[in-house]
């Protein structure tokens, strides 16, 4: 890895100090406050320099070494929940398996229906994105469901994991084993990584960052090459650099890049058909500029003569 570890847990340390000093008389309360029923996450952010080409909606799962999800049960003050979507005719069936085999924190089931007929507002959806913290469902309703869910759940990367549903006595599985996960979109130039909560050790955390960027960065084209920079941050606080390439090693990447841009089969007459329309329209400017100037000197020169009568 191109992280250095030492500057990582000097990064997470702070962070968490950050997270616990959050309510001294430093103006940050009032804003926090707004927002406290959501857990402190660590969040490693990556800037590319260019956009994917193939832009998905739908979330990659990357496993991590050290589980994310802690329900009430777990003893942890996070009290993690789960929504389930699921498609309509399968609910009832799926609630009574759950009612079998019950799943910890997972405590509201909603068919594909029910969200097109009761949270086709806005205020409907947004609090249903504040009752919960983990959302998942059936990977054969992702289309219509994230159509219906809207940007409130993409601004917040919060659209629900996909997972298999077809087989009832495996659900319990695929369910825990997307919500000890992270993931992330392939969309913009940039990547927001969920590895960690500030309850969390140093260490834990640590190697969450590692696993989680290095499953990430395998997943990009031109991998390392096409990261520009790596933060550390929380939901509330500064970004932290953790790494970042020189200036002018960037820059000549995208150079090389852009001119990739050009199609190798370009024909020398189009090329050359390129350049005279530069030339061309660099005279247009050198001439309107030249008549500007003789406009300027003529007008100056007519104040001067009326001056003189």
């Amino acid at each position: 890895s191109n992280i250095d570890i030492k500057l990582l847990e000097s990064a997470i340390e702070t962070l968490k100090k950050f997270e616990n000093n959050k309510n001294d008389s430093t103006g940050i309360e009032s804003k926090v406050s707004l927002f406290k029923q959501f857990p402190s996450s660590i969040i490693i952010t990556l800037t590319l320099n260019k956009q994917f080409e193939d832009q998905r909606q739908t979330p990659i799962k990357i496993s991590l070494p050290n589980g994310i999800y802690f329900p009430s049960s777990s003893g942890v003050d996070l009290e993690h929940s789960i929504c389930l979507f699921v498609k309509s005719d399968e609910k009832q069936s799926i609630e009574d398996q759950l009612s079998t085999q019950p799943f910890d924190g997972l405590d509201k089931v909603l068919s594909l229906s029910q969200v097109l007929k009761n949270y086709h507002e806005f205020k409907h959806r947004k609090q249903l994105l504040k009752e919960h913290t983990h959302f998942l469902c059936d990977e054969r309703i992702v289309g219509h469901l994230y159509d219906a869910l809207g940007n409130i759940f993409s601004k917040q990367n919060n659209y629900p994991i996909p997972i298999n549903c077809n087989n009832l006595s495996a659900l319990n599985d695929k369910i825990d084993s997307a919500v000890k996960s992270t993931h992330f979109f392939r969309r913009g130039k940039a990547i927001a990584i969920k590895v960690g909560y500030v309850c969390m050790s140093t260490n834990q955390i640590v190697e969450n960052v590692i696993s989680g960027l290095n499953a990430a960065i395998e997943k990009l084209p031109e991998q390392w090459d096409r990261i520009i920079a790596i933060h550390a941050k929380t939901s509330y606080s500064p970004s932290i650099p953790l790494y970042g390439k020189q200036a002018d090693e960037a820059i000549a990447f995208i150079k090389e890049h852009e001119s990739k841009a050009v199609p190798s089969n370009s024909s020398d007459k189009e090329k050359t058909k390129i350049t005279k329309k530069r030339k061309v329209t660099d005279s247009q400017i050198d001439s309107k500029t030249d008549s500007q100037v003789d406009s300027k000197k003529k007008k100056k020169k007519k104040q001067i003569n009326q001056i003189d009568v």
